[in-house]
């Protein structure tokens, strides 16, 4: 399974990042070919509070899918941002692909909510966690050596989750699972990859900057830097400490 992960995770961040946003939105009816499938499904999204093991931290996703109507219907407004799907909707049965979307810096799991609404009426289930230490209510941990170890391993256990829900599990393709990241999330994506970050280049990057740069502020340049730093020690530590072993969920 992890094998077909990592395939179909690696084509869908190049389509996202290679083709215009409009072009994201061809995703559903690509990735569901062999099948008929509706022009627009209805969409249903469902929360999940759980308890990382490792770091005995709250994970808060949640989780958009082909659903009827549930308990209480949206729009509403969920940390500032306007919601609709029908909350708690019975899931429509079918076989569908996964795509788990991991948000920018300082964000939240439903700043993205447009485009997880429009995959999962394209026929996909769509889990977004909201990264603790990490988003628009708590960011304390925002571009700290921890966090980037650790935002590839929630995404993982969100995914986990969701594949061991009994609401969930009889309707995953498991063969067509991927990742979409936005802003920092493509980081944490591109590290479920394999890929090593490097913050090396954060240490001349304002010199090199001719234009205004948010990251170039003097809180976030120094807090930038202290990373590189750690991520530097930590690195020296243990080979892949910055990717999760996939066997580990």
């Amino acid at each position: 399974m992890i094998k077909r992960m990592l395939a179909f995770l690696l084509g869908i961040f190049l389509l996202s990042t290679v083709l215009p946003a409009a072009g994201i939105f061809l995703c559903p009816h690509i990735a569901f070919a062999g099948g008929a499938v509706p022009d627009e499904l209805p969409i249903a999204m469902r929360t999940f509070g759980i308890w990382d093991p490792h770091t005995s931290e709250r994970l808060d996703f949640s989780v958009w899918y082909p659903g009827g109507r549930g308990g209480d219907d949206l729009p509403a407004v969920k940390d500032g941002w306007l919601v609709g799907a029908s909350r708690r909707g019975r899931i429509i049965p079918g076989f569908y692909p996964v795509l788990i979307i991991s948000h920018d810096a300082a964000s939240s799991r439903y700043a993205n909510n447009d485009l997880a609404a429009s995959l999962a009426a394209g026929g996909f289930i769509v889990i977004v966690p909201s990264h603790y230490g990490d988003n628009q209510i708590d960011n304390s941990a925002v571009y700290s050596a921890e966090l980037v170890r650790n935002r590839p391993r929630q995404l993982l256990r969100a995914l986990e989750t969701v594949l061991e829900s009994p609401d969930f599990s009889m309707y995953v393709d498991e063969s067509r699972i991927g990742l979409l990241g936005v802003g920092f999330g493509s980081t944490t994506v591109l590290q479920l990859a394999g890929a090593k970050p490097n913050f090396s280049g954060i240490k001349d990057y304002c010199s090199r900057v001719e234009e205004p740069d948010a990251f170039c502020a003097p809180w976030v340049n120094e807090k930038l830097a202290r990373t590189a730093g750690e991520m530097d020690g930590m690195d020296n530590a243990g080979a892949s400490v910055f990717k999760p072993p996939l066997t580990l969920y």
